[in-house]
């Protein structure tokens, strides 16, 4: 196995998060040049190679990823690169409805001011018991231990709609901002999401906000901290 620690196991590290990347892709994510990512993933066997259109797109192998993706949580010091590891794990074996929601979901879309150095790992879900079998099945041992140990599954009926971030499905800001109000979230929380999302220079999609929260019942609240987010400014 490469070293988790030089160049092969960072770009591994993209792969087993998005799936499938072209050299180019690769060179955007990682930071490092053309020339090391090319001479790099060509030198790992555990990289397949396919030519699609113009671009030569590297996938970890198939056959080799209950040894990879297990290998690379485990070297992980950060839990929320464990779970993003997991998600995309039990998403390359067909398992693709859970999203990241809470704190960590937030962080991965927007700046947040005074962000939470240890944020909370919350995963969505429909089914949490479903959830953790496949953990448990997945990652034996003291992996999937601690990796449940330390997030928070929650059940959720309203899971769409989300964002794609590779192999990840990570809960819209809106959505966020209104699941935090219906389920009674710290108001900090609250106030850092409603914050978030009126401050980034994407714009609100205020007909998702506006119908997700009705739908949940807190149409009047969703408002009511959008509008004290507008009024409060950002320094």
């Amino acid at each position: 196995m490469v070293s988790i620690y030089g160049t092969e196991g960072q770009l591994l590290e993209h792969l087993a998060l998005h799936g499938q990347l072209s050299i180019s892709q690769l060179k955007r994510e990682s930071g490092l040049s053309y020339p090391t990512v090319f001479y790099s993933t060509s030198s790992i066997p555990i990289v397949s190679f396919e030519k699609i259109g113009k671009e030569k797109k590297a996938r970890i192998r198939d056959d080799v990823i209950d040894i990879v993706y297990p290998f690379l949580i485990s070297m992980q010091t950060s839990k929320e690169k464990r779970v993003q590891l997991a998600i995309a794990y039990l998403a390359r074996k067909g398992l693709d409805k859970p999203l990241i929601g809470g704190e960590l979901a937030l962080q991965m879309q927007l700046y947040v001011k005074d962000a939470e150095p240890d944020p909370q790992v919350e995963i969505r879900t429909s089914h949490p018991s479903k959830l953790r079998n496949y953990l448990k099945k997945a990652l034996q041992g003291k992996i999937c231990t601690e990796l449940l140990s330390s997030i928070q599954i929650v059940r959720d009926s309203y899971l769409s709609p989300a964002t794609r971030m590779g192999l990840i499905s990570v809960s819209k800001p809106e959505k966020l901002l209104v699941d935090a109000i219906a389920e009674h979230k710290p108001a900090v929380l609250i106030e850092n999401i409603a914050e978030a999302i009126v401050n980034s220079s994407r714009a609100i999609n205020t007909k998702l906000l506006e119908s997700y929260a009705g739908m949940r019942g807190v149409l009047k609240e969703t408002q009511n901290e959008i509008k004290k987010a507008q009024e409060s400014g950002f320094p």
